[in-house]
């Protein structure tokens, strides 16, 4: 068992959870038996696993990015150089990239070669300090913590991001699937949708009343 608190549960597959506690550790666990630490993490940040349950990954306080390819446990985790800051966020899109940002708010995108043998970045960006939540859809990325949010054009790293204002501080945001549409809330309880591409547009949304 863990020796502190947990930080971070991600479900690996039907039958495996990994967590990671607040010393860094991070442990595979499953129906046979006790969970097992990870080889090779020494101060685990985040976690995060692939929609398709194949890939886990864990960032390092030391800006190490490690990769397992959780059909064969036994094989050594790949290991990648986000930066020189802690990883502290991590997500998986639906296709498989993976995006990850440091202490510091930069933000990296990582696209893995066939074999899954290495992931290579392919799009690098600076956000802020203190983001807490990625989410990576179609050509879309959106970053959103320290009450504020915003989302990028990968495709497109040259473009300024859309700036999520809404006159308040935020405090929740959500990315659709297809990377087209994003919600966020604010400390005066308004709801705001936009329309993401070329000319993104705004539709605040009151909150209804009761039944």
């Amino acid at each position: 068992e863990h020796g502190s608190a947990l930080r971070s549960v991600a479900v690996a597959d039907d039958t495996r959870v990994a967590t990671l506690d607040e010393d860094g550790g991070v442990m595979l666990w499953d129906r046979q038996g006790p969970g097992r630490p990870l080889a090779g993490v020494r101060s685990g940040q985040a976690i995060a696993r692939s929609p398709d349950g194949r890939w886990l990954a864990v960032g390092e306080v030391d800006g190490q990015l490690r990769v397992w390819d959780l059909g064969d446990e036994a094989a050594a985790p790949t290991v990648q150089v986000h930066g020189s800051q802690a990883v502290n966020v991590l997500a998986f899109a639906r296709d498989g990239r993976l995006v990850s940002g440091d202490a510091e708010g930069r933000l990296r995108v990582w696209q893995a070669v066939v074999d899954g043998s290495a992931w290579h970045a392919t799009t690098e960006l600076r956000a802020w300090a203190g983001v807490t939540r990625l989410e990576l859809a179609g050509g879309s990325l959106l970053a959103f913590g320290a009450g504020r949010a915003a989302v990028w054009q990968v495709g497109r790293p040259t473009v300024k991001p859309l700036a999520l204002t809404t006159g308040a501080v935020l405090t929740a945001a959500a990315l659709d699937d297809r990377g087209t549409q994003v919600v966020v809330g604010d400390a005066g309880g308004v709801v705001t949708r936009w329309q993401i591409g070329r000319r993104a547009r705004a539709e605040a949304w009151r909150p209804m009343t009761a039944c």
